[in-house]
């Protein structure tokens, strides 16, 4: 899961690891999630072509990346 916070985040970005029956959550380190997301997500690092809800509200919105609509194989 990731988290846009600037109060918590100098980078406003993070991403969190929960583990089953855990109360509460570490932060991972940036580059192990962040450079998939910058590359491949369609809207700020959120993964919006994925959700058919979310993807009309992006693009009324002018924030979805048409470019990033079919995400191929990540290595």
């Amino acid at each position: 899961m990731k988290s846009k916070d600037s109060a918590r985040n100098p980078r406003k970005w993070a991403y969190y690891g929960f583990e089953p029956n855990a109360k509460s959550a570490e932060t991972m380190p940036k580059d192990i999630c962040w450079s998939c997301h910058e590359q491949h997500a369609a809207v700020e690092h959120t993964f919006v072509q994925f959700y058919p809800t979310l993807k009309p509200v992006a693009k009324n919105f002018g924030t979805y990346s048409e470019a990033r609509e079919k995400l191929e194989e990540v290595k």
